[in-house]
């Protein structure tokens, strides 16, 4: 059965219920049995390659000195009953690591680096086939990857200095397996354990001309994927609005730019330059990471992040545009001329 004991901080429940539980309590040194009870439990530790048969636990901690290749060594974990576990709406894999990881849940015991559904690979996230760099903070973070019936969230934090969220928006595969695959990492515990979806404040499957949107004050995720871009005109997602003459918006030039603005009292000014041309195209997927320095950021102040295609922004906004950002929470697509088309736009609290 699993075991039930305190949930950790920052979630809304107060007892979580372990499907798996790995702290690495009793030391084993190299190699690694083929199979290995988790401890203290629920769970056990399948050994898949080693070629190198260095693995091993010490310190409370899985630690892996050498790689032979992308997948030597890779391990997986299991339930007590030896099954998969079950793709469940708010299920989440609790990773906490240092070094390098790579790691996540994969689709298959046969492991290979496309089985990897959701995951970290030292800073990035490989989501369809696309690798998004910097999308994961530096420092040994701890991972927390959140199924849903199709796809997952996966939250990204290190310490109170830095937070970063991201959507995986497709797989639907049954049966999931933690697993890491061959990067030179320690690491420090491995649960399974179900908690809440984050809150999705506003999801329009096609957004068109004028549609309003909502988003949470202070600190959010927001997404659109640009289906066909415009290359006659621009195409505007304005956010942050409180009316026409107080908001922000992103502006996606005909030559696949991006722009951030500001309009404070009716005047309007350039925020930030976010990308060069050529880097938005028709197929596209634009994320807007807001990170309230009240709320998950003490030393690096408010962040705002923007990554497209596979291109990534991070910088800290002007005082004025944090305030519209700390004080609106709406939002408007403006789409000129309708040759451009956008999809499966989400806004959604990470508090």
């Amino acid at each position: 059965m699993p075991i039930q004991t305190q949930f950790p901080s920052g979630f809304n429940q107060k007892y979580v219920r372990y499907l798996l539980r790995d702290r690495f309590l009793t030391a084993v040194s190299a190699p690694l049995p083929s199979t290995r009870i988790a401890t203290p439990g629920p769970g056990s530790l399948v050994k898949v390659t080693d070629s190198n048969n260095d693995a091993s636990i010490a310190g409370g901690q899985l630690r892996i000195p050498s790689v032979v290749g992308d997948l030597d060594p890779s391990y997986y974990w299991r339930q007590a009953d030896s099954n998969g576990f079950s793709r469940v709406n708010g299920r989440a894999l609790v990773i906490s690591a240092q070094g390098s990881p790579w790691v996540g849940w994969s689709n298959s015991i046969t492991l290979a680096t496309s089985s990897l559904l959701y995951g970290a690979k030292e800073r990035s996230v490989i989501d369809a086939g696309t690798e998004y760099q910097q999308a994961l903070t530096t420092g040994d973070p701890t991972h927390i990857i959140v199924l849903e019936s199709t796809g997952a969230w996966h939250y990204c934090r290190h310490g109170t200095n830095e937070f970063r969220c991201w959507r995986y928006p497709s797989g639907n595969d049954a049966i999931l397996w933690p697993a890491i695959l061959g990067q030179t990492s320690n690491y420090d515990s491995i649960y399974v354990y179900d908690v809440t979806l984050p809150a999705v404040t506003s999801q329009l499957t096609t957004p068109a001309q004028g549609d309003p949107f909502s988003h949470p004050l202070s600190s959010f995720y927001f997404e659109v994927t640009v289906t066909t871009r415009s290359t006659n005109a621009d195409t505007y997602i304005s956010f942050a609005r409180q009316d026409d003459d107080n908001r922000l918006f992103l502006v996606i030039s005909p030559a696949g730019a991006v722009s951030l603005y500001k309009r404070v009292g009716g005047v309007q000014t350039t925020e930030k330059a976010i990308f060069g041309n050529g880097v938005i195209t028709s197929g596209s997927r634009i994320i807007i990471q807001w990170s309230a320095p009240e709320q998950f950021v003490t030393t690096s102040g408010n962040r705002f992040k923007v990554w497209g295609g596979s291109s990534f922004y991070d910088s800290s906004l002007s005082a004025a545009a944090q305030t519209l950002l700390d004080a609106s929470s709406s939002g408007l697509i403006s789409i000129k001329p309708s040759n451009c088309t956008l999809t499966n736009l989400i806004c959604a609290s990470f508090t």
